[in-house]
């Protein structure tokens, strides 16, 4: 490797840039904390059943998705697929966001609009995104994302590891043991919510 081709790819820092995040449930608030005490960023969020109380002194609470995506560097999705976030992320959201920003999505696919990603990215009207989750998978060959340079995708394989395959059945099983003694499931709180914001859509 010659030494100019050592600079040809810089990265960019983390510390001291801002994570905006749409949804502020389990995995958002994990990936908030890594983020403020790992990479030294700044946290934005916007959840609509937020505590603004909740996670006080290491996240700005946000009046809305659009102010999030305006104010991010790094935009990360992490709520369900609703009637309502369906297609969240499409031509006029990504045009909310800044030019240098980058979109990641481990959530689910439906939450963006792939045609609209795609002439954002190609067009520069974000700088680049990161996907584990598309629309249909596995992702076609033909796909038009293949002809971008400023996306990085992954097979939906960011749970994958020993650990949480173990965890993810040994869940199962204490869920499958509580129904039947008569116990509500662990998990139980969590389907609710996701009803209940399934309901108020």
């Amino acid at each position: 490797m010659t030494i100019g081709a050592r600079y040809e790819h810089k990265g960019t820092e983390l510390k001291g840039k801002t994570l905006g995040l749409i949804g502020l449930g389990r995995i958002g608030s994990l990936v908030a904390r890594k983020a403020t005490n790992g990479f030294d960023m700044k946290v934005i969020a916007y959840d609509e059943f937020l505590v603004k109380n909740e996670y006080a002194g290491f996240v700005t609470c946000a009046g809305s998705m659009e102010e999030v995506l305006a104010k991010s560097d790094f935009v990360s999705l992490h709520v369900p697929v609703t009637a309502e976030t369906t297609g969240m992320i499409n031509q006029e959201t990504l045009r909310l966001m800044k030019p240098n920003a980058y979109l990641i999505n481990c959530a689910r696919g439906e939450l963006i609009n792939e045609e609209a990603l795609h002439e954002s990215l190609k067009s520069g009207v974000i700088n680049g995104a990161a996907l584990d989750v598309f629309q249909e998978e596995p992702i076609a060959q033909d796909h038009p994302f293949f002809e971008l340079d400023n996306l990085i995708m992954t097979p939906h394989n960011a749970i994958i590891t020993h650990e949480a395959m173990d965890l993810m059945g040994y869940h199962a099983a204490v869920g499958i043991d509580d129904v039947l003694n008569g116990r509500q499931p662990q998990w139980q709180e969590r389907l609710l919510q996701t009803a209940v914001a399934e309901q108020v859509q």
